[in-house]
């Protein structure tokens, strides 16, 4: 709780394998990743729920799968995300290169996931800025208005 991450970190936050617990009241600048999910010998991260993550200055992604790369910033599939909120995150901007997006989550497999009462600091109704498999939902406002998505 109450954690201020801002460092040139490959990631940020890095979940790996059955990862479980409560985030609170988190700011994580000037990653790579932000917060990076991770699969490892046992399985992948579930039951994790995330309040008021503020993302700053985050170069590739504020949150994505990084595969079963140990501490790798490569992007990955998550096979098995389960139980996994944030709530109430803020997105204060895109990112940079490669790939600049709040969220970038390839998933095959994922029940009860999802971002609510988010905000964005750009418009995420482009797909390019929030990617997101099904199964994910995503609720917030951003410079567009409320959004309402559902990854597909």
């Amino acid at each position: 709780r109450n954690i201020r991450i801002q460092e040139s970190f490959a990631v940020g936050i890095l979940l790996q394998g059955t990862n479980q617990g409560e985030f609170e009241n988190l700011m994580i600048a000037q990653c790579t990743v932000g917060i990076g999910l991770a699969g490892g010998l046992n399985g992948w991260p579930f039951d994790l729920y995330f309040n008021n993550v503020r993302f700053y200055d985050n170069v590739t992604a504020d949150i994505a799968t990084l595969g079963q790369a140990t501490g790798s910033a490569t992007l990955g599939t998550l096979s098995a995300a389960e139980n996994i909120t944030f709530e109430r995150p803020k997105f204060m901007d895109r990112g940079g290169t490669p790939v600049p997006n709040y969220a970038n989550i390839a998933v095959t497999a994922a029940v009860n996931c999802g971002f609510y009462d988010f905000y964005a600091a750009r418009d995420v109704a482009d797909a390019t800025l929030m990617q997101l498999p099904a199964d994910w939902i995503a609720l917030g406002h951003s410079a567009a208005g409320v959004e309402s998505i559902i990854g597909a």
